[in-house]
């Protein structure tokens, strides 16, 4: 298998320019954003980390809304979906209502769910212990500075020192960096676990370690905690789970790192199913309607007057051949994976036609790449 050459020590000139290129995001950076009350997402977090260095839990019992719950008339959904404020018929979410940055699980008892996933606010919760309130908002900046570092650590190992250097300077004077370091949101722990988890992928396969395999596997899966939109990384790893499998190469750091992202893969589907699918429908809603199968699949979930809507108003409820793509071509790419596991000789040719291309390959993914970042 192919092999980056080994990166070279760390010199002293490049260890001062790494610590001022540090120092430089410090300065810019750790002043972070003080909004604690309100419906903003920089203080639902902070409330959130509170209720859980405070109780122990991420669920609120209000005795506020267990008292106004006994003065709501016959639909409490409705009523609180548009307390704050209206909203069209289409968007009465689901047995939760809404406030702003909150979800009510259950009236009577007066439950409370805070929207986005606990993974963030659990850390915001052990430096507000740690350190009170105002000093514990660091972490968001700190989590931001672990994900530049991460960039660092990849860019040196793939690409060397002097690539590695000013990307990181760049990212370090990038105004969404800064941004999103100072104020209280996800974002940064998002990039430190995705940096994380390819930097130790990258050690994995090039030591044969079980320890990476089990570090990558547990950053990796720690997004589906994270953050509402882990699946778009998780999918990065399809191509390279059938790579492994078409070439047969499982070899025991693979173990350990699928192990690690399953544990955690299946802990998100348990806060799916229990406290999170509120927050990921209502961010999904819209996608949602674009599938026949999520379509049907997130129905037990819904409302009876989301349900009615959905059967009467999303068009692809009523398109069953939508299935022949949405299932066939998932079912299609399996089987040619099959296949070539199967058929060595095509898979060896498969392999070699790779091999002599690579180079062309990896200059067209780097040049889509650019026209990306250019369109971004």
């Amino acid at each position: 298998p192919f092999r980056w050459p080994a990166a070279p020590a760390l010199s002293w000139r490049e260890m001062l320019l790494f610590v001022a290129v540090t120092i430089l995001f410090i300065a810019l950076a750790f002043r972070p954003f003080e909004l604690i009350l309100g419906p903003r997402d920089a203080a639902v977090y902070p409330a959130t980390a509170a209720q859980i260095a405070r109780h122990g839990g991420v669920l609120i019992h209000d005795p506020l809304v267990a008292e106004m719950s006994q003065h709501l008339p016959e639909y409490p959904d409705r009523l609180w979906s548009q307390f704050f404020p209206p909203q069209h018929e289409g968007r009465f979410y689901y047995t939760y209502a809404r406030v702003p940055g909150f979800f009510i699980a259950d009236l009577e008892r007066g439950t409370v769910v805070p929207q986005f996933y606990p993974l963030y606010p659990t850390w915001l919760a052990i430096a507000f212990s740690l350190l009170g309130i105002k000093a514990g908002l660091l972490m968001t900046p700190y989590l931001m500075l672990l994900g530049g570092v991460g960039v660092f650590l990849l860019a040196r190992r793939l690409l060397g020192p002097w690539v590695a250097l000013p990307a990181y300077l760049f990212l370090s004077l990038n105004c969404l960096q800064v941004w999103f370091a100072r104020y209280s949101v996800s974002e940064g722990g998002n990039q430190f676990l995705l940096f994380l988890g390819a930097w130790a992928l990258l050690r994995m396969e090039e030591e044969d370690d079980p320890f990476w395999g089990l570090l990558a596997g547990t950053a990796l899966g720690l997004l589906g905690l994270e953050r509402v939109d882990f699946i778009f990384f998780w999918a990065l790893l399809l191509p390279y789970l059938a790579y492994l499998f078409v070439t047969r190469r499982f070899r025991r750091p693979h173990r350990f790192l699928f192990l690690a992202l399953g544990l955690l893969a299946a802990h998100t589907v348990v806060l799916l199913f229990t406290m999170t699918w509120g927050y990921t429908l209502n961010t999904y809603y819209h996608r949602i309607q674009d599938w026949y199968t999520l379509s049907w699949l997130v129905q037990p979930f819904l409302t009876p007057i989301l349900r009615e809507y959905f059967h009467g108003r999303t068009p692809v409820m009523s398109q069953p051949w939508r299935l022949a793509y949405e299932l066939g071509v998932p079912l299609l790419l399996t089987a040619l994976l099959f296949l070539l596991r199967r058929a060595g000789r095509l898979r060896d040719r498969v392999g070699g036609w790779l091999r002599q291309h690579r180079r062309l390959l990896l200059a067209g993914a780097a040049g889509l790449f650019l026209l990306l970042a250019c369109y971004a």
